[in-house]
């Protein structure tokens, strides 16, 4: 369970703590992208059906990384997937399947994050990677089209019990074998 429970979006906040922490213990980082500043995408109220409960959802672009961010809300704190810090977990969006770290800071609580870019040095820009993180919220939200049955051969069915690579987050051809535990559909 969060100790912080978000009632309103939280994007202010997150930027205001991790602007500190890029000032202070990230700020002479070797890969951090000089083009880039703290910013919080898009961050919203999103469950995958309206059975669940909503939890925040949002990627965070910073100097070093970009990351998926998910974060509870008071409504999804008794489901809030309470992993030890450090440890994987999976979230399931309509697009996937994908392995999210547990974290916690003092002033943000707990929260769950999948770097999406790390160190993000393809952009030239911080619209570009505002640009980037937007179509990447789309395309996690995107259900993938299934066109007739499915049938698995045998020597696929390791490939199909696998999760998409961080770097795959918008090619879900390429898959890698590493497990995480535990599940939450987002």
């Amino acid at each position: 369970m969060s100790d912080c429970l978000w009632h309103k979006n939280p994007s202010s906040a997150i930027e205001h703590i991790f602007r500190e922490i890029a000032q202070t213990r990230m700020k002479d980082m070797p890969l951090s992208h000089p083009n880039l500043s703290v910013e919080a995408v898009d961050f919203r109220r999103y469950a995958k059906s309206q059975e669940q409960p909503p939890h925040w959802r949002g990627i965070l672009i910073l100097p070093w990384t970009m990351n998926l961010l998910l974060l509870p809300t008071p409504e999804s704190v008794n489901v809030w997937p309470n992993s030890p810090l450090g440890h994987a977990f999976l979230w399931h969006f309509p697009f996937g399947v994908y392995s999210c770290t547990s974290a916690h800071t003092e002033k943000l609580g707990a929260y769950h994050f999948c770097p999406l870019f790390s160190p993000p040095l393809p952009f030239a820009s911080q619209e570009e990677a505002r640009n980037t993180a937007r179509a990447a919220l789309i395309t996690l939200e995107t259900q993938v089209a299934q066109t007739g049955p499915r049938h698995t051969a045998p020597e696929n069915i390791a490939a199909e019990n696998t999760l998409m690579r961080r770097r795959d987050f918008l090619n879900p051809a390429r898959f890698f074998g590493k497990r995480a535990k535990g599940g939450f559909n987002a």
